[in-house]
């Protein structure tokens, strides 16, 4: 069996070390098992993709005042492979989010294991869709800057704003091969149930009932969807 090498020394010398206290801290007892693990399968390029991400992480927990807690490992541990993987900057942007939203203490935002499979899954396009259709809900309106805090109080109120606003998905290009990638797009979303298409001027509510027939005019945030952009976010972006 190969000799464990400490974490904090493959951080260090792939020039991580202002991460280690962070990364001690996410992993708690388990710094040497999964440290072990992780510096037996790096790669530079993986490695400097995941300090990148950490240090983001580390960034937003700062702003956001967060004494970051251990993160479960079911969470953690397909968080950190995953985020080794990306170098695309949105991206990896969502990545440190759902990192600092894991380790915040105060769960504000709940984090699932299945978030990392959907992150993993998504190319820049596909965020980019989901990102426009996030800003066109009520969230920005009437929570985010909201000057009633009973608005805010409201029960479910968040996924109930989500769920009347649509985003048009009408875009026609004469550009086939364009128009494919677009499309592609749309079914990725679907296939993973991030989204729901829905005819414009219908609720939510009737498409998901099966009141009325889907078609390319429109889509909502399905539950799933919507709590994971929410994941996917700054937790200072998500403070009332």
């Amino acid at each position: 069996m190969a000799e464990l090498i400490s974490l904090n020394t493959v951080l260090t010398g792939a020039g991580g070390s202002v991460v280690v206290p962070f990364v001690n801290k996410l992993l708690g007892p388990w710094v040497d098992e999964v440290g072990a693990a992780i510096a037996e399968h790096a790669r530079i390029y993986r490695l400097q993709n995941s300090i990148n991400v950490l240090k983001k992480a580390q960034k937003l927990a700062a702003e956001a005042g967060i004494d970051p807690k251990q993160v479960n490992l079911k969470v953690l541990v397909p968080l950190l492979e995953g985020a080794s993987l990306e170098d695309n900057p949105s991206l990896t942007d969502k990545w440190a989010a759902l990192l600092t939203n894991a380790a915040n203490p105060a769960e504000t935002v709940g984090v699932k294991p299945i978030y990392t499979d959907i992150l993993r899954q998504l190319m820049p396009e596909d965020a980019q869709i989901l990102d426009q259709l996030f800003e066109r809900t009520e969230l920005d309106k009437m929570v985010r800057h909201t000057p009633d805090p009973e608005v805010a109080a409201k029960p479910n109120f968040r996924k109930i704003v989500a769920m009347t606003h649509y985003l048009d998905l009408h875009s026609y290009n004469e550009d086939k091969a364009i128009q494919h990638a677009y499309e592609s797009v749309i079914d990725n979303l679907l296939r993973q149930r991030l989204i729901v298409l829905a005819l414009p001027g219908k609720s939510a509510s009737t498409i998901f009932l099966g009141s009325h027939k889907p078609s390319m005019g429109g889509a909502f945030f399905t539950s799933l969807g919507f709590d994971f952009m929410l994941a996917c976010s700054p937790p200072e972006a998500l403070k009332l």
